[in-house]
């Protein structure tokens, strides 16, 4: 079982080739980038890799982006990509853990316990020279089990209700320019602004120069800046569900409990008549 939501370049490359370890690439990218992830991965995964696209690992249709998956949809998707319930998981990207920690918070979500995020993603990986491959992998399909559904994300309904309650911290993983409303959202028509009452925690200010994630002292230095406190409910948000689970990933080195993510984020929140928007 992995101890820790991270796992260093070096401990993973010395658990590469064990039959139980699955090593995951959940590269996404923004709209607004001309670039494809999938077409990235086949040019360069680490060996045995699977692609994790959380667009299709998803509920559909909607009109959201990447809605968290049912329990069904996960154990089918996950089965097809050679990954059984016994197994230990290891997920990286391509940088600032986009989307390796949504994809870490969709298999704790199912009960998945033994799943770690490669810390510093696929940079690290060949920055200590680790191996590297451009095949699609041969994948033999396993039966894969959820365990008993946590409760990690909630709905807009929820974050309404929660606006007057102190007990709840909302943080909201965008820029801070995207946050005030003075920066255009990625995905058009979307007005700008924040919830009322959320904190700005821009998911950047989290990792260290190198691209990994900033140690447990120094997140909870930034949660004390923001005077949160430990007996909050935290809900992390953002645009579409995505970064969010970056700041949940950062927090957990710290606390593992009283964490969820709003998982319609602005997306959801900015398209819907009736939310409050403050700048």
């Amino acid at each position: 079982m992995f101890s820790m939501p991270l796992i260093s370049a070096e401990k993973a490359n010395a658990l590469y080739g064990e039959p139980d370890v699955k090593f995951v690439d959940a590269t996404w990218y923004l709209p607004n980038v001309p670039t494809n992830a999938h077409d990235a991965f086949l040019l360069e995964h680490i060996p045995g890799a699977v692609y994790f696209d959380i667009d299709a690992v998803a509920e559909k249709p909607s009109e959201l982006p990447h809605v968290f998956p049912t329990v069904q949809t996960f154990e089918k998707s996950v089965g097809a990509l050679g990954i059984s319930d016994a197994d230990r998981v290891i997920i990286y990207d391509r940088g600032n853990f986009v989307a390796s920690a949504r994809a870490w918070w969709i298999f704790r979500n199912f009960g998945h316990e033994m799943v770690t995020v490669l810390d510093g993603g696929l940079p690290s990986w060949k920055r200590i020279q680790g191996d590297l491959a451009e095949d699609e992998p041969e994948i033999e399909t396993q039966v894969y089990r959820a365990a008993a559904q946590l409760d990690t994300v909630v709905l807009r309904e929820q974050v309404v209700d929660s606006l007057s309650n102190p007990s709840v911290a909302i943080v909201d993983a965008r820029s801070p320019g995207r946050f005030h409303g003075e920066e255009p959202e990625p995905r058009p028509g979307l007005r700008g602004g924040n919830i009322p009452g959320s904190m700005n925690m821009y998911y950047g200010d989290l990792l260290n120069q190198d691209g990994t994630l900033k140690g447990s002292s120094e997140i909870s230095a930034i949660l004390d800046s923001l005077s949160i406190t430990a007996d909050q409910q935290i809900v992390s948000t953002c645009g579409s569900g995505v970064t969010a689970a970056i700041v949940l990933l950062a927090i957990y080195q710290v606390r593992q409990n009283d964490m969820q993510l709003y998982d319609g984020s602005w997306t959801e929140w900015a398209l819907h008549p009736d939310s409050p928007i403050s700048c």
